[in-house]
């Protein structure tokens, strides 16, 4: 029996089997899905940028990145930021926090708000 080769049965390579019949009949339409997403977003980038004079490659960067360059123009000191809040505050202890009410975090400490890169 030493000579006998190991066959695996048909079960074995079942779920591996269903996996990529899964992959490939949901991938062209999560492309189609990505591919309308992204053309909104750069359509949406190229409309906001060109009243204020920004370049519309850069809110494309911006956005695939996940974050801006943000600025505390007191000290010129840089930071990055996440894109997931309206706008960022920095104390003069060096810590960032994230806002969109419009206010600083605190009023028991020095908050500056930060400038993003482009806008």
């Amino acid at each position: 029996h030493a000579g006998e080769r190991l066959q695996p049965s048909d079960l074995f390579f079942q779920p591996w089997n269903e996996s990529i019949s899964h992959t490939q009949q949901t991938m062209p339409q999560y492309s189609a899905d990505m591919g309308r997403v992204f053309s909104r977003y750069l359509r949406s980038a190229v409309r906001s940028a060109r009243p204020s004079g920004r370049d519309p490659a850069d809110a494309w960067a911006t956005m695939m990145r996940g974050g801006h360059h943000a600025e505390n123009t007191d000290t010129g000191e840089q930071y990055w930021v996440s894109n997931d809040r309206e706008e960022w505050w920095v104390n003069n202890g060096g810590v960032v926090v994230g806002s969109d009410t419009g206010a600083s975090p605190a009023v028991n400490e020095n908050w500056n708000r930060l400038v993003l890169r482009g806008q």
